[in-house]
């Protein structure tokens, strides 16, 4: 076929697609995938001038292109795929192909496809100003304040169970959705209830009020943290004995001076103090006297550090914290590494294959910045994936990884 290649070839079109199929050729023996987009890519230039039989080539590329190639009708970069005025946004999150927008009195749930990029949404309302924070789990959507509780069903969008209480300051699921922990300020006892019925399955009860409490998951467990007034902190987990979720007390400690703490995984708790550089890594399933672990020598911590959980392996998570100037990981291992640049927030995804994505906000100036990073043989690597930037203010925002990518603000 090298004489379709030549100049005086009587077949002018064919050699136009052969030109086209050779310049992207690099690309498709190592990504075969993205025949698609490296097609309409190059012809999107000439949408005026190509002939039926290649424009129709076009279309069947464009209708089975994972990626997007976004131009606005002035030829500058456009980031949006959609626009939406819904109001003021309280949370977001968002799970495989759905976003999820919490508003003062509804749910907007916004489902995608991967040909459709316009999505269907769905509302549900509840009462006004009742709730003022939402959490997710993998069965069901929670919306909650101080004094309330209501869960909805994943699945139907259904209404579920309302809990009404005095002092809510942490709550979480376990054994597979099916069962809730309830922490109240200024009681004494942390309580399991069932997520069928509301009935009253465990108690844990304490000799002082509870000032504090927080959680964190591992299969089917959780593992416990509550700071009683008295100063001492408890650390539970539950276990499952014969159907029956059971509270069982595995380690207790002095309050820590450090203002700020937040786990690392199951068997680690992290204490920290803005401005310094070091941290306190408290070992729960050690012997008493060789739990607690100084780390030095860090980038002067922040107030608030994110934490992310690997699917595969819930022990080797990572701690971010943003400094003026940079994002700090520290992982597991004990080692940490810096990405460069001024960030005022970050959302954190993890993907199969090891794949770690760190998306960065810079809301002065509105733009995002995602990362991709990796660990391997205790060598981290990173290289930034997007930038995006952008003409309005940012207030909430999260992103999905998967063979489709999206941003959503």
């Amino acid at each position: 076929m090298s004489d379709r290649f030549l100049s005086v070839s009587y077949f002018p079109q064919i050699r136009f697609l052969l030109t086209q199929y050779k310049t992207c050729s690099i690309i498709l023996d190592k990504y075969p995938d993205n025949f698609p987009f490296e097609i309409i890519s190059r012809l999107a230039s000439f949408i005026d001038l190509l002939p039926e039989y290649t424009y129709n080539l076009y279309e069947q590329c464009l209708n089975n292109c994972k990626l997007r190639m976004l131009e606005s009708d002035t030829r500058t970069f456009n980031p949006m795929m959609n626009k939406y005025e819904i109001g003021v946004v309280n949370g977001i999150d968002v799970g495989y192909r759905t976003l999820y927008v919490f508003l003062s009195e509804k749910l907007l749930t916004f489902r995608y496809y991967e040909k459709d990029w316009i999505g269907k949404i769905l509302e549900y309302n509840f009462p006004s100003n009742k709730f003022t924070s939402f959490k997710r789990s993998r069965s069901y959507n929670c919306f909650y304040s101080k004094k309330s509780i209501l869960i909805i069903r994943n699945d139907d969008h259904q209404f579920k169970l309302d809990f009404n209480f005095d002092n809510i300051i942490h709550f979480d699921f376990l054994h597979q959705d099916e069962e809730l922990f309830i922490c109240l300020k200024d009681n004494q006892s942390i309580n399991i209830y069932d997520c069928l019925d509301k009935t009253l399955n465990e108690q844990y009860l304490f000799d002082s009020p509870i000032l504090q409490c927080s959680t964190i998951q591992r299969h089917m467990e959780l593992l416990i943290k509550v700071t009683l007034e008295n100063g001492l902190i408890h650390y539970l987990i539950t276990t499952n004995l014969q159907g029956k979720v059971h509270f069982e007390l595995i380690a207790t400690l002095e309050n820590k001076s450090e203002k700020e703490n937040i786990f690392l995984n199951f068997e680690t708790d992290v204490y920290y103090s803005e401005g310094q550089s070091c941290i306190y890594l408290y070992h729960v399933e050690r012997s008493e006297n060789d739990r607690l672990e100084k780390i030095e020598n860090f980038p002067l911590l922040n107030s608030i550090i994110y934490r992310q959980s690997f699917y595969t392996n819930r022990d080797e998570n990572i701690l971010i914290w943003l400094t003026n100037d940079s994002i700090v990981i520290f992982h597991s291992c004990k080692n940490f590494f810096i990405i460069p640049g001024q960030y005022d927030d970050i959302c954190t995804k993890y993907y199969q294959s090891n794949r770690n994505f760190i998306s960065c906000l810079n809301r002065y100036q509105s733009t995002i910045d995602i990362y991709e990073w990796k660990l391997q043989e205790i060598v981290h690597t990173y290289r930034l994936l997007v930038h995006l930037s952008l003409n309005q203010k940012i207030s909430h925002w999260t992103f999905e990884i998967g063979e489709i990518f999206r941003e959503y603000l």
